[in-house]
């Protein structure tokens, strides 16, 4: 599970699943742009990948940017949950 910190607003929430938990965003203002890092750990291991949500238009030139930050921080826990 993918803790939010408690200054989050009530226009993000977690929903978990089986396999994964998704950071869900409503009505995305200024104050919700910047950086989430998602921490997995299971009894083999710990694990954690970040991503940047930027506003639209933002110019961005670096790493694998949005999607892959969340296919990487979903792929992490996958892995660990599955390996349980």
């Amino acid at each position: 599970m993918c803790p939010v910190a408690p200054q989050a607003s009530g226009n993000l929430r977690i929903k978990n699943e089986k396999t994964r938990s998704l950071l869900l965003f409503n009505n995305v203002t200024d104050k919700h742009f910047g950086n989430y890092t998602c921490f997995a750990s299971n009894p083999l291991g710990v694990s954690n990948a970040s991503m940047l949500l930027f506003r639209p238009g933002a110019v961005y030139s670096g790493g694998a940017g949005m999607t892959g930050g969340l296919g990487i921080c979903l792929g992490l826990l996958l892995s660990l949950l599955l390996k349980i």
